[in-house]
């Protein structure tokens, strides 16, 4: 079953690649966040206005973008989302490995923050996701 929002066409999916980009470089040029994402160029730069115009992203010319601490917050809070889930379809409904990233990413977006918690809850609220890495607070 697929989702009904297009892959990478959420707010949440630019704010994370451009905070991914920006742990290597001060800004993340447009380009490799379109490439990152699956999108043209001209897709990713007028989300990336969009994005700006609403306080989520600074958008410097000919250096690209990084996030604001409004574009950071929800990013860190759609990546502890898909991690618990993740780790929910993994461990609980035993999921294949390479089926629960995009199984997490269609999910994330439609539960609510009390079923989030009660999944936190439910796996003891771990400290790392399927890959080892910590669980964004």
């Amino acid at each position: 079953m697929e989702a009904d929002v297009p892959r990478h066409t959420r707010l949440s999916d630019y704010l994370l690649a451009v905070g991914s980009l920006c742990d290597v470089r001060e800004y993340a040029p447009t380009g490799l966040i379109a490439s990152e994402i699956g999108v043209s160029n001209g897709t990713a730069s007028s989300k990336l206005k969009e994005l700006a115009g609403r306080g989520l992203v600074e958008l410097r010319s000919y250096a690209g973008v990084k996030l604001t601490p409004e574009g950071t917050a929800i990013a860190v809070n759609a990546r502890r989302r898909q991690q618990l889930i993740e780790l929910f379809l993994l461990q609980t409904l035993q999921l294949p490995p390479v089926d629960v990233a995009e199984q997490a990413w269609a999910i994330e977006i439609c539960i609510s923050d009390s079923t989030l918690v009660a999944i936190d809850d439910f796996l003891g609220k771990p400290s790392r996701d399927i890959h080892g890495d910590p669980i964004l607070a």
